[in-house]
């Protein structure tokens, strides 16, 4: 799936995820995905079949507040490359508890309630896990 050309107002986004132009200087996360890294592919909400990590970012990406927004994918020969924003302020969870070695109560809850409020939102989106979920894509149609 080659990438959408930018709109005249400079989005770049088939799924609309980027609703105002991403200026000069703005921080995004880029991330490769060699297919032959994929355990679970699943088909997306377009007819398209990604990894199930990108089915999720997704869904996670539409409507929910404090999630990182997952602003383009692109489908090259052997891999996917996802955009992600990046706020100037973030780390990831795994780095955020190795920085804090055992995290205060008041802190592991606070996490618990986004990660379980996140997975409600998931869930609320429509099937995910096990719907249409397999571990290779395919043979035709998923490009």
């Amino acid at each position: 799936m080659p990438g959408p050309e930018p709109s005249a107002a400079g989005h770049v986004s088939p799924a609309g995820k980027a609703e105002e132009p991403l200026h000069k200087g703005y921080q995004v996360a880029i991330k490769s995905m060699p297919w032959d890294h994929i355990w679970q592919w699943s088909e997306m909400p377009d007819g398209t079949w990604a990894a199930l990590e990108i089915l999720l970012l997704d869904k996670i990406s539409t409507g929910f507040p404090g999630a990182i927004q997952l602003l383009e994918r692109f489908e090259l020969p052997n891999s996917f490359l996802l955009v992600m924003e990046h706020p100037e302020w973030s780390q990831d969870l795994f780095h955020f508890i190795l920085d804090w070695g055992f995290l205060p109560e008041e802190i592991a809850w606070r996490l618990f309630c986004q990660v379980l409020k996140a997975v409600q939102h998931c869930i609320s989106c429509g099937p995910a896990l096990g719907h249409q979920a397999r571990e290779h894509p395919p043979q035709s149609g998923h490009r």
